[in-house]
């Protein structure tokens, strides 16, 4: 014997998910409905806008602390 029904199968416990920063998904490496382990990687923003804010942040300070040896020196000179 056979019965057919209808239904809907819900996990027993889920989790929401957030990021701290906003970003584009590089890489979600677990399956919808899979099991997990605590601590394991479920997805991963693309590093590359921050990569290239902190570059361009490290060029500022570089640009500043130029500036500012610049001024000591004239200073130092009395201009």
């Amino acid at each position: 014997d056979s019965v057919r029904a209808g239904g809907v199968v819900e996990a027993r416990r889920t989790a929401e998910l957030a990021f701290q920063v906003g970003g584009r998904l590089a890489a979600v490496p677990v399956d919808e409905g899979a099991r997990v382990a605590r601590g394991a990687l479920l997805a991963a923003v693309d590093p590359t806008d921050y990569e290239l804010a902190l570059r361009q942040a490290a060029l500022q300070l570089a640009r500043a602390d130029d500036e500012r040896r610049r001024a000591d020196q004239l200073r130092a000179a009395g201009s």
